[in-house]
């Protein structure tokens, strides 16, 4: 799909060499910053959220709100983390969380440790 490689262009833009991007599931993008503070991952998903949200697509006024925008779920850890799936679900959770709040806007959390059951120190919306 021509949108999706174009904003795969975006997102692959507004990150460094260090960094991955992959294709997670239908129209989910998966982005790993490691080594980046919590302040500096929210900065950069902005950056891609606005940038997206201020680019022309072709055909973006069959979308929603008529433009394309991204619905995003940012997930930071301090530490050294063994469980990467749940630091996955947890973001992939968030993102669903930003979705029906209304689109377009980034919700994120910052965990102190690893252990499943404790929450956020920072959850903003």
């Amino acid at each position: 799909d021509m949108l999706l490689q174009r904003l795969s262009k975006i997102l692959a833009s507004k990150i460094r060499d260090v960094d991955t991007l992959a294709r997670y599931g239908g129209e989910e993008f998966l982005i790993i910053l490691p080594e980046t503070p919590h302040g500096s991952a929210v900065k950069i998903a902005e950056r891609i959220r606005k940038t997206t949200e201020e680019t022309y697509f072709k055909g973006q006024e069959t979308q929603p709100k008529g433009k394309v925008t991204l619905s995003m779920g940012l997930v930071t850890y301090h530490g050294e983390y063994r469980e990467r799936t749940h630091l996955i679900h947890s973001a992939d959770e968030l993102l669903y969380k930003a979705k029906e709040q209304g689109r377009n806007q980034l919700i994120k959390a910052y965990y102190k440790d690893h252990k499943h059951n404790n929450a956020p120190l920072e959850s903003k919306e």
